[in-house]
C-alpha cells in the first residue's frame, strides 16, 4: 500500500469530498464537466484552477480572472502558490485543503483523482463554524 495525498472539499451545504491526487500528474478544478473536481456555483469560472502535483512542493495556479484565494491571500490571474499539507483554498463557497500523507486503497487505482463523499454531522458544523469563528478572530 503507497501512500497517497488527498483534497479535501467542503461544499457549501456543508458536504465533504474526498479526492485521492495521482502523483503523477495535475488535477483541474472548475464548473465545467472535464474537470476533474466539479464545483458548481456563483463565481466559479468553467476552468478555475490547476493543482499541479507531480512534484512536490505541489503549486495551485489561478486560471483567468477568477476569485480564488490561499490562506486568506488572492491570488492574481495565472498566479501560482506553493501548496502545503493543511493549507485551505477558498473558491467561491467552497474549502478545499490539501491532507498529507493517507493510505491508498490500491496499487492498481486508475489515473486521476477518486473521491468519496461524506456529510458533516450538525455537531461537525457546528465545530467546524466554531474554529473559523476563532480563527478569523486571530486576524
Amino acid at each position: 500500500m503507497r501512500i497517497q495525498d488527498q483534497l479535501q472539499v467542503v461544499g457549501p451545504g456543508q458536504e465533504v469530498e474526498i479526492y485521492h491526487l495521482d502523483p503523477q500528474g495535475v488535477t483541474l478544478i472548475g464548473r465545467h464537466p472535464s474537470n476533474h473536481i466539479l464545483l458548481d456555483g456563483p463565481g466559479i469560472a468553467r476552468f478555475h484552477a490547476i493543482l499541479h502535483h507531480r512534484d512536490k512542493p505541489y503549486r495551485i495556479q489561478a486560471l483567468r480572472k477568477t476569485e480564488l484565494t490561499l490562506g486568506g491571500r488572492r491570488l492574481t490571474t495565472h498566479a501560482s502558490a506553493v501548496l502545503q499539507p493543511g493549507d485551505r483554498l477558498q473558491i467561491g463557497d467552497y474549502t478545499l485543503t490539501l491532507l498529507a500523507g493517507q493510505a491508498a486503497v490500491s496499487e492498481a487505482a486508475p489515473s486521476g483523482p477518486r473521491k468519496r463523499v461524506y456529510r458533516l454531522s450538525a455537531t461537525a458544523q457546528a465545530a467546524s463554524a466554531r474554529t473559523l469563528s476563532a480563527r478569523r478572530d486571530c486576524l
